[in-house]
């Protein structure tokens, strides 16, 4: 039987579906959260989802996170259906930052590569040493060295990737094997944690931050604001305008079509009668 997949639309709403699920969650335990991201330029420019968008952002600070973390260890559930992945809960997570699954829809295809479950990512930020764009160059190569490993530890490519390639990187990966996989991942983190938040001027989400955009001032996020996202009120924090601004430049106006990305994620119901 032909997997029933599920349009742009119907993926955006189950998102959403697991993004109430965390504010509830946050909310009830007082947790601060942040929307982030192409999430973040969604509410403020379309009061929802950028319409070409298929995933959701949120950002925490390191300490607002641990706290998470804690709450999860000690048996708390963020909600139904939901499973939580991070470095701090698994030894061989799916990445180095928080991903809440929802396990009744599952994704076998994210820019042809195989994938798990429909997800929500959840960022922490941690504190970055000046200058920032400095220190930021130095964790993009220790993560290259990550995102290599894990490509030697899940063997997923990209669909359209040549027989060839493949070989050729399977080759260079080779004295990775010398480094085990939970390892790196802890090491890895460590850095990124390395610089106590609070205690310097700038702020980045050093574990996944690809762009010198996401590099904050930390007074900008001492407090939060309602802003609208779809049918509810989301935090963001306060100096959104300045962090769009840097990020994505004139961030109300749209970009050309091209520039118009998706994950090309190709999703389905598992348990078609749990639907929302």
């Amino acid at each position: 039987m032909e997997n029933e997949y599920l349009s742009l639309r119907e993926i955006q709403l189950a998102e959403l579906h697991i993004l109430k699920q965390f504010i509830s969650f946050c909310n009830k335990h007082s947790l601060r959260y942040s929307l982030y991201g192409g999430t973040l330029l969604g509410a403020v420019r379309h009061k929802g989802f950028i319409p070409w968008d298929d995933d959701i952002d949120v950002m925490m600070t390191r300490p607002e996170y641990e706290k998470l973390i804690e709450l999860i260890k000690n048996g708390s559930s963020i909600g139904k259906n939901l499973i939580v992945s991070s470095p701090e809960l698994q030894e061989s997570p799916d990445f180095l930052f928080m991903k809440i699954y929802d396990k009744n829809i599952k994704v076998d295809a994210v820019n042809g590569i195989d994938s798990n479950y429909l997800w929500i990512d959840v960022f922490p930020f941690d504190g970055i040493k000046n200058p920032p764009e400095k220190e930021l160059k130095k964790i993009l190569r220790l993560r290259r060295i990550f995102l290599s490993k894990r490509l030697q530890e899940t063997k997923r490519y990209r669909k359209d990737t040549k027989k060839s390639r493949k070989i050729i990187g399977t080759v260079k990966r080779l004295p990775l094997k010398l480094i085990s996989y939970p390892k790196l991942v802890k090491y890895f983190v460590s850095k990124c944690k390395k610089v106590k938040y609070g205690t310097t001027e700038y702020v980045c989400d050093t574990v996944w931050a690809r762009h010198p955009g996401n590099i904050l001032k930390k007074e900008w996020l001492n407090e939060t604001v309602k802003v609208s996202f779809e049918d509810i009120k989301a935090n963001a924090f306060g100096g959104y305008k300045e962090y769009l601004e840097s990020r994505y430049g004139n961030y109300l106006e749209l970009p050309p079509e091209k520039e118009r990305i998706t994950h090309e994620m190709k999703a389905y119901r598992i348990d078609k009668k749990n639907k929302l």
